[in-house]
């Protein structure tokens, strides 16, 4: 069984936000583990207030275990469209970031869905996008490279083509 397996299906009983915060407190990265995927189903079973998992998993985006930082992202993921400011932000920081694990974590987790569920957010984004791209944010520019999406419309797929083919 892999590790992914063998700790989601341990998540189940644990109900306490105080058990939680343990567990992502922990020097044990299976611990933290287990805590992210513990918020995953409180979130799929709607399970507590939601705004606290949010906070409580911004801190294991920049963790150590590939595992851990994955499950961070897909749980911010779950707040695209509730939180999308908070979202954006965290893709442009974690977007330029010099690791390729983060980069492919965030175009695949994030901004692959981001403007699928905020389209109306697109003309107001992509100006601030842009805007980074051309200040020389090369590593946002290769997070942008990685998404095979959308954009949310066809017009914006056509901005965002536009963009990508007048950066070297």
């Amino acid at each position: 069984m892999t590790r992914l397996k063998e700790i989601s299906l341990r998540a189940d009983g644990f109900t306490s936000a105080k058990q939680i915060e343990v567990l992502l407190a922990s020097a044990d990265s299976d611990k933290r583990l287990l805590a992210a995927f513990i918020i995953r189903r409180k979130i799929e079973t709607s399970d507590g207030p939601m705004e606290q998992y949010f906070e409580a998993v911004k801190e294991m985006i920049d963790d150590a275990d590939s595992d851990c930082k994955w499950q961070a992202f897909i749980i911010i993921g779950e707040f695209l469209r509730s939180k999308p400011y908070d979202c954006w932000q965290i893709i442009l920081e974690y977007g330029d970031s010099s690791n390729p694990d983060t980069r492919a974590a965030v175009a695949t987790v994030l901004l692959e869905h981001f403007f699928e569920q905020n389209p109306d957010l697109f003309d107001e984004i992509f100006i601030a996008l842009k805007r980074h791209v051309l200040d020389g944010h090369r590593n946002l520019l290769h997070t942008i490279r990685l998404c095979q999406t959308g954009w949310g419309g066809e017009i914006n797929k056509m901005k965002m083509a536009q963009l990508l083919e007048s950066q070297p």
